[in-house]
This record gives C-alpha cells, sequence and structure tokens, in this order.
C-alpha cells in the first residue's frame, strides 16, 4: 500500500455523523483493534513531506502501526509540501523498490 500525504482520519469530514461505514473507513479508529493476519503481511509505506498538513497524521499511522508490530516504511520527505511535485517523485521511486 502506497500512501502519499495521506490524513487516515475522516472524522472532520462526517461532522456529528458517525456509524460502521465511517468506523471501517477511518483507519485510526478501526486500526488498533484489528487482528487479521494480512495486516501483517502487507507492503506499508507512508510516504509525507516534512512541511506537510497530512505529517501529524502519518506520524499517528505510523505510531499505531508501531504498537501492533505492523511493519511499514515511514519515508518523510524533507523541504515537501503537500502538493504534486512530491507525490511525482514518491510513486515511481516507490515503484523502483518493488
Amino acid at each position: 500500500m502506497f500512501s502519499m500525504c495521506g490524513s487516515f482520519d475522516i472524522k472532520s469530514f462526517v461532522g456529528d455523523y458517525y456509524d460502521d461505514t465511517v468506523f471501517f473507513n477511518n483507519p485510526v479508529d478501526y486500526l488498533p483493534s484489528a487482528n487479521h493476519p494480512d495486516l501483517w503481511n502487507m507492503k506499508i509505506v507512508l510516504g509525507v513531506g516534512e512541511w506537510d498538513i497530512c505529517l501529524d497524521a502519518n506520524k499517528r499511522l505510523a505510531s499505531i502501526l508501531t504498537e501492533k508490530n505492523i511493519p511499514f516504511w515511514f519515508d518523510e520527505r524533507k523541504w515537501a509540501e503537500h502538493d504534486w511535485p512530491i507525490w511525482n517523485e514518491m510513486f515511481p521511486h516507490y515503484l523502483s523498490k518493488l
């Protein structure tokens, strides 16, 4: 799974509405209690820029993955913001590592 500057928490977009659909589309809510064995077999890349508006969200998800001992690669790009130029660099780089 390649994530490039993801936010991982959709609650700010749904207001007071919350149901199973929101829960299961909100990784910071469902991952802490998830125990499906495939989680430990995934290849997870969290790519984010040093000045990205989603940096804290990526660090939060990294913390959850670390607590669960799920392997992942945290790729924080220096001097990068939340914008297309960094994603244009990230994606080919991640594909080259396959």
